[in-house]
């Protein structure tokens, strides 16, 4: 008797199948998508509201340079990001003035800024190292770099 019972529920099940195959297919590719979002959502894009930031150590004395280092933030008004020098030496402060759908507003003392068509430029302005009051919008770069010709540090900055 268990075996006529196992028979009549593959029957049942298959009967289900068949009957909601269509159904099962559309539950399966909704959660496809629905994953696929997720994993697109876990891993940050600049161009999706993170900046990236680039360390770029550098040195006019040796062919070989440092390794770059980055990292990645959700910028938040008011945040103020410690971008530090050679050596651990000196300490910049990256403050996040205001952010908004399309753009972030920025402040830092001590570095010069490279931005639109001074990206082009070789070289840095060695007089342009006060304050330094800037906006970038959403898919733009910019490069902050310390005042000097021998050695020194560029960030790399990516909206």
């Amino acid at each position: 008797m268990p075996k006529k019972n196992k028979v009549a529920k593959n029957y049942k099940l298959e009967k289900f199948f068949k009957k909601n195959l269509f159904k099962i297919i559309l539950l399966i590719t909704f959660i496809g998508l629905v994953m696929a979002n997720v994993m697109k959502n876990n891993n940050p894009n600049p161009n999706d509201g993170f900046l990236r930031i680039t360390k770029s150590p550098w040195s006019g004395w040796s062919k070989q340079q440092p390794d770059d280092s980055v990292m990645e933030i959700l910028p938040k008004k008011g945040e103020k990001i410690e971008l530090i020098g050679l050596y651990n030496k000196d300490l910049y402060e990256l403050e996040i003035i205001n952010v908004d759908d399309n753009s972030i507003h920025l402040q830092i003392d001590g570095l010069s800024l490279k931005q639109g068509e001074g990206l082009k430029a070789k070289g840095i302005n060695l007089r342009g190292c006060g304050l330094q009051k800037f906006v970038m919008t959403k898919g733009e770069t910019v490069e902050l770099n310390t005042c000097s010709m021998d050695m020194g540090v560029s960030w790399t900055l990516q909206y």
